[in-house]
Formats: C-alpha cells, sequence, structure tokens
C-alpha cells in the first residue's frame, strides 16, 4: 500500500486541489446545529480535556448513556478541539482532508481490485465533486462515514495481501484497520460476509486456515467491541419497529440514491416519505435495465456485476434500519464503491472493443467536470449557518418534524416568537406522539394559558409508559399552576407524587418549604429546608429563607444566626442588613 501511496502521489495532490477549491468557502460556514452543536460546541470543555479521551470508549458519542456509540467519532472531534478549541474552520477543514483522503483510498482499493488505473482517476475525480457528496465535506457529522471508509479500505487491501503473501504484518494491519473501522461504526461487521466473496469473485486465494484466522479473530475484536458498547449505552442504536415501513424505506431510498447519481441538478440535502415520482421511476427503470443488459450479456463478467451490486445493496441496507428514517446523501459513499466498480468494468470493456469511443468519453469527462463543480459549490451554500440549513430542511423535507424543531430553534435565537411558535406546533403537529410536548406547554405557559396547560399535563400523566423526564416536568408544571391559582390541596398533592419519583430535587422542596410557609405550617417548612444541602442552592437566599421562617417561629436566635450566614455571602445586601439589625434589637 505504502508503494501505491507513493507512485500516485500526483494524483493525489490533484485530488487536495479539486477539493478544495470546491469546498474552501464552506471553511468559513458556521454550525448547522444539527447534532454537531450537540457533538462539539455544547460539550466543548468536555471534549477539549485530554484526560476525557479513554471516555470516549466507554460513552456514547452524545456523552450520555443514550444515542449511539461512535469512539472514533468522538476521538476525532476531541483531537480538534484539544488543539484548535471552538474555532470552526479546524472541523470544516479536517472534514475536507478527511474527505479528500476517503476518496484517494477509494482509487487505491479500485487499483486492487485491477481495475483501469486511468479509468480509476477520472471516475474519483467526477465523484469528488459529485453534487451528492457535498454534504460529506460540509456537514461535520458526516465525518463519521468518511472516517468508516478511511479505515474499511486499509482493512480490505491487507485482506487481500494476506491472502497473497500470509504475511502476519499484513494480518495485524487488517486486525488494525478492523479494530479502528468497527469502533468508528458497528456496519464494519458487514464485511466479514464481504471477504470471501471479493477474495472469490476477484480470483484471491485463500486457504482455509486463512479463513479461519481472520474470522475468529474478528469475532474477538467484535466481542471486546460489544462489551465496550454495552458499557456505555443504555439502549439500542436503532428499533424494528414498522417492517412495512422498513421494506417501503429500502426500495424508494435506494431510487433516490440512484436517482440523485444521474439526476445532479438540485440535489436535495435530505428527503423524509420519498414519494414516487416520474423521474424517480424513468432513472430507475434505465438503470435496473442496464445491469439487466450487462448480467445477461455473454461477454460480460457476472461476477463482478453481482459483487459490485452485492456491496452497494449490502451497506446501504443498515442505514435503513433506524427509526424515523430520514435519506441523507453522504451515507452512499461507501456503497457507491460498488457503482463504481461496475462503471469502471464497463468503460473498460467499451474502450477495448471500441478504441475511437475513448475520446468521446473523455469529451463527456470535460464537459461534466465544470459541471459539477458548479453544481458542489452553490450547494454548499445550504450549509453555510443553523437558520439557512433547517430552513432548507423544511422546505426538502417538509415532513420531518425535527426539522421544523430546529428552525424554531433558530427563529427562538431571532427573537421572533410567533415564528418559534408557527414551527414548533409544525413539529408537534408532525410528530404524531408527546416528543414536543414539553415546547408547546412551554408556549402555553409563555401566553398565560394555564387551562390548556392543565388540560395537556393531564393528558401527559395519563399516558401509559410515559418517560419519567415528561412525567416529573408535568407534575412539576402543574405545581406551579396551582400555586398561582392558590389552589394549595392540589399543590400538596403533586408535590408528594413528583417527590415518590424524585425525592432529592431541590426545586421542588424549596416550593414545597414556601407552600408550608404560606399556609402558616413553619415548623414543616424549616424541617424540609433542613434536608437540603446547601451547596447545592444559592445559599445566601436560602439563609434568608431560613432566617425568616425562625422568627415567624419566635426562635430568634436561630433567625439571627442564618441571618448572619446570609450576610457573610452577601455583605452588600441592604435587606440582610436591616433584616439582622431587626432582630438585634429585639433581643
Amino acid at each position: 500500500m505504502y508503494k501505491l501511496l507513493k507512485t500516485n502521489i500526483f494524483f493525489l495532490f490533484l485530488l487536495i486541489v479539486i477539493v478544495f477549491s470546491v469546498y474552501y468557502k464552506s471553511i468559513s460556514f458556521d454550525f448547522s446545529n444539527k447534532d454537531d452543536d450537540i457533538l462539539i460546541k455544547s460539550n466543548i470543555q468536555y471534549i477539549s480535556n485530554i484526560k476525557n479521551i479513554p471516555k470516549h470508549f466507554i460513552t456514547s458519542c452524545y456523552y450520555t448513556d443514550k444515542g449511539y456509540y461512535r469512539p472514533i467519532l468522538s476521538l476525532s472531534f476531541s483531537l480538534d478541539s484539544i488543539l484548535f478549541k471552538t474555532s470552526i474552520k479546524r472541523y470544516r477543514i479536517t472534514n475536507i482532508i478527511l474527505f479528500t483522503l476517503a476518496l484517494y483510498l477509494m482509487y487505491i482499493f479500485l487499483i486492487n481490485l485491477k481495475l483501469n488505473e486511468n479509468l480509476s482517476k477520472f471516475i474519483i475525480i467526477l465523484l469528488s465533486v459529485h453534487p451528492i457528496l457535498v454534504s460529506a465535506s460540509c456537514w461535520i457529522p458526516a465525518r463519521n462515514d468518511t472516517l468508516l471508509l478511511i479505515f474499511l479500505i486499509p482493512c480490505l487491501i491487507y485482506f487481500l495481501k494476506y491472502t497473497d503473501t500470509t504475511n502476519l504484518i499484513h494480518l495485524l494491519l487488517y486486525y488494525t484497520f478492523f479494530t479502528l473501522a468497527l469502533f468508528t461504526k458497528e456496519t464494519t461487521i458487514i464485511i466479514l460476509l464481504v471477504l470471501p466473496v471479493m477474495s472469490y469473485f476477484f480470483k484471491y486465494k485463500i486457504n482455509r486456515t486463512q479463513l479461519k484466522t481472520i474470522f475468529f479473530g474478528s469475532v474477538f475484536i467484535i466481542l471486546f467491541y460489544f462489551i465496550l458498547r454495552l458499557t456505555a449505552l443504555n439502549i439500542n442504536s436503532f428499533e424494528i419497529t414498522n417492517l412495512k415501513l422498513i421494506i417501503s424505506n429500502i426500495f424508494l431510498g435506494t431510487f433516490k440514491y440512484i436517482e440523485n447519481l444521474i439526476y445532479i441538478f438540485n440535489e436535495p440535502i435530505a428527503q423524509y416519505n420519498i414519494n414516487l415520482s416520474a423521474s424517480l421511476i424513468i432513472t430507475n427503470i434505465i438503470f435496473l435495465g442496464f445491469i439487466l443488459y450487462l448480467y445477461f450479456n455473454k461477454e460480460t463478467n457476472k461476477k463482478i456485476v453481482s459483487f459490485s451490486l452485492l456491496w452497494f445493496i449490502i451497506f446501504l441496507l443498515p442505514t435503513y434500519f433506524i427509526k424515523d428514517y430520514i435519506w441523507l446523501p453522504h451515507r452512499i459513499i461507501i456503497p457507491i464503491i460498488g457503482l463504481l466498480i461496475i462503471l469502471i468494468y464497463i468503460l473498460d470493456k467499451i474502450i477495448n472493443n471500441y478504441p475511437f469511443i475513448k475520446k468521446y468519453i473523455l469529451t463527456l469527462f470535460i464537459l461534466l467536470f465544470p459541471c459539477l463543480c458548479c453544481i458542489s459549490y452553490h450547494q454548499e451554500d445550504k450549509f453555510i449557518n443553523a437558520f439557512v440549513y433547517y430552513s432548507t430542511l423544511c422546505k426538502e423535507a417538509p415532513l420531518f418534524h425535527a426539522h421544523f424543531k430546529g428552525l424554531a430553534a433558530e427563529y427562538a435565537k431571532k427573537g421572533d416568537f410567533e415564528k418559534y411558535k408557527e414551527n414548533l406546533f409544525k413539529a408537534y403537529e408532525l410528530s404524531g406522539d408527546d416528543r414536543y410536548i414539553i415546547d408547546k406547554i412551554n408556549i402555553l405557559l409563555h401566553e398565560n394559558k394555564n387551562n390548556e396547560v392543565e388540560i395537556l399535563c393531564m393528558n401527559l400523566l395519563d399516558t401509559p409508559d410515559l418517560y419519567s423526564d415528561y412525567k416529573l416536568y408535568a407534575l412539576k408544571t402543574l405545581i406551579k399552576i396551582y400555586i398561582i391559582q392558590q389552589d394549595f390541596n392540589k399543590a400538596f398533592y403533586y408535590i408528594q407524587q413528583y417527590c415518590t419519583l424524585n425525592p432529592n430535587d431541590t426545586e421542588i422542596l424549596i416550593t414545597l418549604a414556601k407552600l408550608y410557609a404560606i399556609t402558616g405550617k413553619y415548623q414543616e417548612a424549616i424541617n424540609i429546608l433542613l434536608k437540603i444541602e446547601p451547596d447545592n442552592l444559592n445559599n445566601d437566599t436560602y439563609y434568608f429563607f431560613l432566617s425568616n421562617l425562625y422568627e415567624d417561629t419566635n426562635d430568634l436566635d436561630n433567625a439571627k444566626i442564618f441571618i448572619k450566614k446570609a450576610l457573610e455571602l452577601s455583605p452588600e445586601n441592604n435587606e440582610y442588613k436591616n433584616k439582622y439589625l431587626l432582630l438585634e434589637n429585639k433581643n
């Protein structure tokens, strides 16, 4: 592999020039606030601490016990943040570098499969500026699929070299890259199916001993991976909830990828609930007709066609087994290799049989290349900032709830409450469940529509299998409403329910103490406050509250002790000073 890297250094340099020329303006773009805000911005202190690097292997990439297990992705963000802190330019430059490296490794892999070297170069150059892969460079979280490709290809290459040489170094390098790929994304396991098929179809000899060594070594690494993954996560990364919908997504999603590879104008950055259209049907009929023609043509190598289609399908398939599946173009970066193999193989065959066609293919390349560059260059603008990004998503995938939630958040930052409310209610309407009900309740609270809030909270509490966070929020909201309405009996009732679920919530305990104080039960209020750790509070107000309660029970000594503590924390507070003097005079 080093020899290939060295001998093709000019092509690598050419790729760098092309990719940076097309994508350089994206370096100045802001965060999209679609995952990159969680993965980087809001956790910058955590990921920029070098001591936390080992924790990436026992934590999800969202830095909780929920979400996806992506240690290598988290590690890449950590390395960027340790070196460059919050400078988004660095993350974007890294994305472009990784994208370029992934393209170059694609080329290396194609050569290792003994495909035409010059044709491989031309096809990779066109792919580097194809609009379908703009998000792989411009959307920072898309880096994970690029990283996976960067580790998968050396893994496959060293497998092939090991089958040729039985060299232990090649085996160890295979294990190394397999491990890196697996800790990038769990779909790496798929290559255990691909390896024997690839060696057979491309005539790489592998004996049983080699196959067993590869297989059992890989299984050991997989077991180690799943032990760490189980430590990191409480939930699965995906759920199979509707088999009919998944099958529909598989067919329509795959058709959409094929259409967007061919129809290059106005490429969407996301699609949801894809419907059949004239262009979708026509492009896929043409594609399938072409594949069938190739397969049944006597001069075609059926093994290469079969392997290429298998690669395309098998690496694309796992992307559909996700709840609330949304079509994202960057996910094709690995499956597309299968289509490249077919394309290069067929072009090579055509040129060998009809040499005069070579000049027409070159002319087509010369026409396509600047066209693709221009389209991709303008496609980048969809990622310029979070507001533009979510506005685009809402237009291109108007049935997906999360896009409107994101746009609502951007309107909130602009101070446009009406637009915030409009988009949030749209998200709530589209979701078909209660995932945005808390946001809706917050809006109604802001508008003082307490009766509507009360109904929504009651409905939440009646919902079976409700998330505990939602239930606690509903209870806390009802408590606030009933205190405002001075319905203290109901407030006490819901506080008791809340404390059953979460007995250590400082805010609720203080609320309970205030309720006791309002109803004249001063000693009960004192008992509640004394159970709270002062370190968890704004201590001076805590001590001031206690001082008032002790004064109400005529315990002036304790009242004086606690007002003195409040003064020590806020010596300039006139209210505390006056209170202290008053208690001194009473003594």
